[in-house]
């Protein structure tokens, strides 16, 4: 529920509405968060956060807020904040599985956006793990790529941000090269798989290490590609060029190096 700071004298009857507000979701139990909007004057919005805050009302919390930049009396301008506290506040309130919806669609808070990638490359990696574990040498990358086509779908729908399937199809592609000759020693893991008993332990052990530290980087380039893009140091439709394929690889090196 959103009140003015600025154009609100609260009185007997705003409190009448907010006490009639939260009285009626008794039974209906929807989570309400009050937000004071373009609370530019820190007076005025500390009075009233102060004067609901009194009435004990059944709200779950007051976020004062100001989206932008907004001049005051023309002699200095109020910088906006807020947005992210409040985004934060409606997350910890929605029900697990409304999580990523909200994260999909909210373009205020870049750590949750972060955050919730970091989970998806963890999940990645955990799975790529168990896929290396299989006793059937080189079936590993069979396994591997949908798992990492699905963790770099997952990151981007995160983000927010419309990418066609074969730009995402091609960006895994791009780190091939690179990974062939770092899997080198998969493969050579893969045939110790043959050997029974000892070989199959140890083959699996140095492939899922193997696995897990590949898709892990891969995920942490990919997440620091989407931050260019959400900072806006990288425009989406570079994404589809070479100088994208580019900035992809050179960031998947770099996280290579810094997960062996």
């Amino acid at each position: 529920y959103c009140i003015n700071p600025n154009n609100c004298h609260f009185g007997v009857e705003e409190e009448k509405f907010l006490r009639s507000l939260t009285d009626s979701n008794v039974t209906k139990k929807v989570p309400i968060i009050i937000v004071l909007t373009q609370a530019s004057t820190k007076t005025k919005t500390e009075e009233l956060k102060k004067g609901i805050n009194n009435l004990n009302l059944d709200i779950r919390n007051i976020v004062p807020v100001l989206a932008y930049k907004q001049p005051i009396e023309e002699l200095y301008l109020a910088k906006p904040y807020g947005l992210e506290k409040l985004i934060k506040t409606t997350f910890d309130i929605l029900p697990e599985y409304l999580h990523e919806t909200l994260n999909h669609i909210q373009v205020v808070s870049l750590d949750m956006k972060v955050s919730a990638s970091r989970k998806a490359v963890i999940a990645a990696s955990s799975a790529a793990a168990l896929a290396a574990s299989f006793p059937i040498p080189f079936s590993d990358a069979f396994v591997l790529i949908p798992i990492q086509i699905t963790m770099i779908a997952a990151i981007t729908n995160i983000f927010g941000i419309e990418v066609r399937k074969a730009v995402l199809s091609s960006f895994l592609a791009s780190t091939l090269g690179i990974i062939s000759t770092t899997i080198l020693g998969q493969r050579i893991s893969s045939l110790l798989k043959l050997i029974p008993g000892v070989g199959t332990v140890v083959g699996g052990a140095i492939c899922a290490t193997t696995a897990t530290t590949l898709t892990a980087a891969l995920g942490k380039a990919y997440i620091q590609v989407m931050i260019n893009i959400f900072n806006g140091t990288v425009k989406q439709e570079e994404l589809e060029t070479e100088k994208g394929r580019q900035l992809f690889i050179d960031t998947f090196k770099e996280q290579a190096k810094k997960v062996q």
